[in-house]
């Protein structure tokens, strides 16, 4: 494998005290879970020799008060990027 692109974007829009949690687990789910499974599954075949991009949002540093799964997913995936850059950049036994 050369590249894995992690893309998957959903967002629900509505105010926290309405937000419905399985929408939010949804999103989570979605944005999270997906690039999590993906790149544990793909880190094998890229790490020295392929490419893993996960593509955020202006909504990962920029908040909406009506996005509030949305943002939150999408700063988690920018904080994992951060994380597999630094296991591929500096590894460790554990």
């Amino acid at each position: 494998m050369d590249v894995l692109v992690n893309n998957a974007g959903l967002q629900f829009i509505s105010p926290v005290e309405d937000f419905p949690v399985e929408k939010r687990g949804l999103v989570n789910g979605v944005i999270l879970k997906g690039a999590f499974l993906l790149t544990k599954h793909a880190l094998p075949a890229t790490k020295h020799k392929g490419r893993i991009i996960n593509i955020s949002s202006e909504h990962g540093r920029i908040l909406d008060t009506y996005k509030s799964s949305y943002c939150t997913a999408k700063f988690g995936q920018i904080d994992f990027t951060k994380v597999i850059a630094k296991l591929i950049i500096q590894p460790t036994d554990g």
